[in-house]
């Protein structure tokens, strides 16, 4: 759904105001480790999530979050892999 994601164009820039802002991004395990063990996190904490396993959050967000240093968690569903829907990661 379009309501629901940004164009590539507008997530680069939203990237590039988080990395000049100073956001770091950290991991669900950066979090959790935190949480339990009291894990320092850095000043600006952010996460990165991508739901639903769409192919285009690893050809166009992927490479994106890689030029401006950012860590991404991606939540891939299995009924669309399954069927061998083109559309969704396999």
């Amino acid at each position: 759904r379009r309501d629901l994601s940004v164009s590539p164009r507008d997530f680069e820039e939203q990237l590039a105001y988080l990395q000049q802002e100073g956001y770091e991004s950290i991991t669900l395990n950066d979090l959790a480790l935190h949480l339990t063990r009291g894990k320092p996190l850095p000043p600006k904490p952010i996460i990165l999530t991508f739901d639903d396993g769409y192919a285009n959050a690893y050809t166009e967000a992927f490479p994106l979050l890689q030029q401006y240093g950012f860590a991404g968690t991606f939540f891939v569903i299995s009924e669309p892999v399954d069927a061998g829907d083109p559309n969704f990661l396999s």
